[in-house]
């Protein structure tokens, strides 16, 4: 797609490329090895006679695939982008040096919410959070931490719960 309307950015196109990873961690590092050699497993050139370098990737958004795409994408120097990982375990720049995200960490969520609680005057809640290892635990953890070494906030209930036995909207 050309960029038109300003002659300084006509020189400029830009691309994409849409794959669905199916949330599989060997499909992820199968997907962003095949993107940095241009090619689509098992297929020719993803544009025929155009060798495109691919400056970036957004996504995938959580969890263990953001663990799989940008262990491989670093390896590369291929900066990424997740979406949605919020897990605090993603703020080292030594261990994801090329990893940037859209959302802020978990830790930081946390003394977003405590700071909202504490102008409102509140000191008590009920803290419930998904169970799962990178963002729901280690989230609660980290709220249950600041609560009680840091404020005066009281937790009347601090639990987590699977989604999948969420009730469905």
């Amino acid at each position: 797609v050309a960029v038109h309307g300003d002659h300084r950015l006509e020189r400029f196109v830009l691309g994409l490329d849409i794959r669905d990873t199916c949330s599989d961690r060997t499909r992820i590092i199968e997907q962003v090895i095949a993107m940095h050699s241009h090619r689509a497993p098992g297929q020719g050139s993803a544009s025929p006679g155009c060798a495109v370098d691919v400056p970036l990737v957004v996504g995938p958004g959580t969890g263990d695939e953001v663990v799989a795409a940008s262990n491989v994408m670093a390896t590369m120097g291929v900066p990424h982008v997740a979406y949605q990982a919020a897990s605090s375990r993603f703020d080292s720049r030594t261990e994801y040096p090329f990893f940037f995200r859209t959302v802020p960490s978990d830790g930081m969520q946390v003394i977003a919410i405590l700071d909202v609680m504490l102008v409102n005057g509140w000191d008590y809640a009920h803290v419930l959070a998904s169970n799962d290892r990178l963002t729901g635990r280690p989230g609660l953890h980290q709220m249950e931490h600041y609560m009680q070494q840091e404020t005066q906030v009281c937790a009347g209930v601090s639990d987590w719960f699977d989604a999948a036995d969420a009730p469905k909207m």
